[in-house]
């Protein structure tokens, strides 16, 4: 139909204004990536200066603190972790290992829920 619009053809029509033979699409696209970088841009510029704003506040020796205080703590939570394992391994010595494994599982599980229970308990008081 618009292409035997001889209005069109002569790009003065009414019913159908938007016959640019694309130039329309064109620019669009053109202005939504221009916007999509844009906002790229200025999420990058705010994480940056939030960066540089806590790098100023923090010394060196609060960093190093920081540091020694994270190692200690995986430190003792590996060492917690190797003794359970190191305990549950001894107490199925004899088993068959999917079945000690099982057992195992099985214990772990009754605990995480007892540990829930507790915190759910403290939640409420």
């Amino acid at each position: 139909n618009m292409s035997r619009c001889n209005n069109c053809l002569q790009s003065c029509c009414r019913k159908h204004p938007l016959q640019d033979h694309g130039q329309r699409e064109l620019s669009l696209k053109a202005k939504a990536k221009n916007v999509q970088q844009q906002t790229l841009l200025d999420l990058l510029q705010t994480e940056i200066k939030k960066l540089e704003a806590s790098a100023v506040g923090t010394s060196s020796s609060e960093i190093e603190s920081y540091k020694s205080n994270m190692i200690a703590e995986r430190s003792k939570a590996e060492k917690i972790n190797s003794y359970r394992e190191s305990s549950a391994i001894n107490n199925y010595v004899g088993l068959n290992p999917t079945v000690a494994l099982m057992m195992q599982k099985n214990e772990f599980d009754e605990e995480s829920n007892s540990s829930s229970r507790k915190r759910k308990r403290s939640k409420k008081d």
